[in-house]
């Protein structure tokens, strides 16, 4: 697990809890975990700082609003240039990257300007976002199935109006956002933000990637070794001597149809850290950790 713990926020931003009469409807934060709203250059140092000592293993920033952001819409920008700035020259001071929640707008161009690690989520960039994602090597985690989940009726039942037809407007436009950005060569990492959804269904981000544009073998990539460079965990990702050794093996070729990753039913192994949890054709005697 690489953890954050919260997403540092602006006053009305993102992830402000805080409700137009002021009333609180936090639910996510735990006890203990630092408050994640806050505003101005020195109280976001602080807070990274906070974070950091709370054991965060990077920092999140919100810096536009999102499709779930009651005030802004996901071009919106949240937080100054100099507010961004500080977070991410605080967090590398103390050996942390920047994850920037950031669909496009002035505040993508800010987090970009400011060198964060990656960028969460996949909006409307234009070509000069593009040519600074691929030039700075950021690494960008488009989470196709969350526009994807959000439209079945069965979730869009469950959200707000506002959330819907955000959602409604901007799933059309990301096949070929995507294109645009797979084919300059952005470093594009699989990532779900899977949080309203049910568990176990990550390898349906990697069939959207493939219908998107992807061959299946550059979205197992995405998933894999693309990922773990992405989150700065060295030791997995790949299959070679002194890795994690974290593997799964299934009933089909993934590179022939991708969907077979998605059918929990296919997989047959699965190894974690060198122990089998799973061999449902008993074929892993010889395996050693």
């Amino acid at each position: 697990m690489r953890i954050c713990l919260n997403i540092l926020t602006q006053t009305a931003g993102l992830s402000d809890p805080t409700n137009a009469v002021g009333t609180s409807t936090e639910w996510l934060r735990l006890p203990g975990t630092p408050d994640n709203v806050t505003d101005g250059v020195d109280n976001l140092r602080a807070m990274v700082r906070r974070y950091v000592r709370g054991g965060a293993d990077f920092i999140k920033i919100a810096t536009t609003g999102g499709v779930s952001s009651r005030v802004s819409g996901i071009t919106s920008r949240e937080f100054t240039y100099a507010e961004v700035e500080a977070v991410v020259s605080e967090a590398r001071a103390m050996g942390r990257h920047v994850a920037a929640h950031a669909y496009a707008g002035e505040g993508l161009k800010n987090a970009l300007r400011a060198g964060v690690r990656t960028v969460e989520h996949l909006g409307p960039l234009d070509d000069e976002d593009i040519v600074t994602i691929v030039r700075q090597g950021t690494h960008v985690v488009p989470t196709l199935l969350n526009m994807h989940v959000r439209r079945q009726p069965h979730i869009a039942a469950t959200l707000s109006a506002f959330s819907r037809d955000k959602a409604e407007e901007l799933a059309p436009l990301q096949p070929a956002l995507f294109r645009r950005l797979h084919r300059a060569g952005a470093r594009i990492a699989a990532g779900t933000d899977a949080r309203p959804f049910e568990q176990g269904g990550n390898a349906r981000e990697l069939a959207l990637l493939v219908r998107y544009g992807m061959t299946p073998s550059e979205a197992i990539v995405a998933a894999t070794s693309v990922a773990a460079d992405c989150c700065e965990v060295p030791d997995t990702g790949r299959l070679r001597p002194g890795m994690r050794a974290d593997f799964i093996a299934v009933d089909g070729d993934p590179l022939e149809d991708i969907e077979v990753l998605t059918h929990e039913d296919r997989v047959r192994l699965v190894c974690r850290d060198g122990i089998v949890f799973k061999d449902t054709d008993g074929r892993a005697a010889g395996l050693s950790s």
